[in-house]
């Protein structure tokens, strides 16, 4: 079975008795995933983007892409802003998906301060962009700095 492909198979068995007589089990319908969902990002579509500050206390960055598995279906996406040392991480975060439309967006939130606790009053700057997606039987991906798609 290892050496099966990614996508449906047919499973029968043959039995031979002692004497010789064999017969034909019943067909199995077997679904093989071995391969991760794709994952791309399509907004923002500007470049540089910002963030984005809101309620007077949350700065915020919104993304959005696609995802597609095209056998077992896609179970999770998540989203990484790494600033380096020197700016705010705020670590995977879990993004809203559209099953139907293969669709997944995010106000990707940025903590108000780093590491030692000293406020960031603006954490504009590069981020490293890091996009997880993980398929309905354990498949998983990460793509960092992802064309956008």
């Amino acid at each position: 079975m290892r050496s099966l492909s990614s996508g449906g198979h047919t499973l029968l068995a043959r039995a031979i008795d002692a004497v010789g007589r064999s017969g034909l089990s019943s067909q199995l319908y077997l679904k093989i995933d071995k391969d991760p969902p794709t994952i791309s990002w399509t907004s923002p579509s500007w470049n540089p983007s910002y963030v984005r500050f809101f309620n007077m206390q949350d700065w915020y960055f919104p993304l959005s892409g696609s995802v597609h598995d095209g056998e077992s279906g896609f179970a999770s996406v998540e989203v990484m802003l790494d600033g380096g040392p020197d700016l705010p991480f705020g670590g995977w975060q879990s993004a809203n998906i559209d099953y139907a439309a293969r669709t997944w967006g995010l106000d990707y939130q940025i903590p108000l301060n780093v590491v030692d606790l000293d406020p960031v009053p603006n954490p504009s700057g590069p981020y490293t962009l890091s996009l997880r997606t993980t398929d309905n039987v354990g498949n998983s991906i990460i793509v960092t700095n992802p064309s956008r798609g």
